[in-house]
């Protein structure tokens, strides 16, 4: 399985509709992108996003015109801290329409989206353990 990271990255600009777009036109049919909130909607952005962002609404529109390709949107971190988990989670839930697999370093915003509906979260780790194992059989992580 081969993952486009932010779409086609080495080639478009990242987090983009044509990033994305390009990944799938190269063969690649699992994209990852990062979210962030900017004034309360979900944009694709690794950072700090400054406006003019794709929305998540947007990148879901253009994913419902791809049946063969599948998203893992890693919810950020600094967004998590900055609103708060269930507004991260319920705006990403809402633009995306059940349509993702929710990824994040966040166990208990995955928790969140888990227990709105969404199948087959990715929780990110940096050490791996018998309780992170446990942890995450427990979430129902699939990544």
């Amino acid at each position: 399985m081969i993952v486009a990271h932010r779409g086609y990255a080495a080639r478009f600009p990242e987090n983009t509709i044509e990033a994305c777009e390009g990944a799938v036109r190269a063969g690649c049919r699992w994209i990852e992108v990062d979210v962030q909130l900017l004034d309360g909607a979900p944009v694709l952005a690794h950072d700090t996003p400054a406006g003019g962002e794709t929305t998540l609404e947007e990148f879901a529109a253009w994913l419902d015109t791809r049946p063969g390709v599948t998203a893992l949107v890693e919810i950020k971190k600094d967004s998590l801290k900055k609103f708060g988990r269930e507004p991260v989670v319920s705006a990403c839930m809402a633009a995306m329409r059940g349509a993702w697999h929710p990824i994040s370093f966040d166990y208990e915003a995955l928790a969140l989206a888990v227990a709105a509906g969404s199948r087959a979260p990715g929780w990110v780790v940096c050490r791996f353990g018998a309780e992170v194992q446990r942890a995450a059989r427990e979430l129902g992580a699939r990544w």
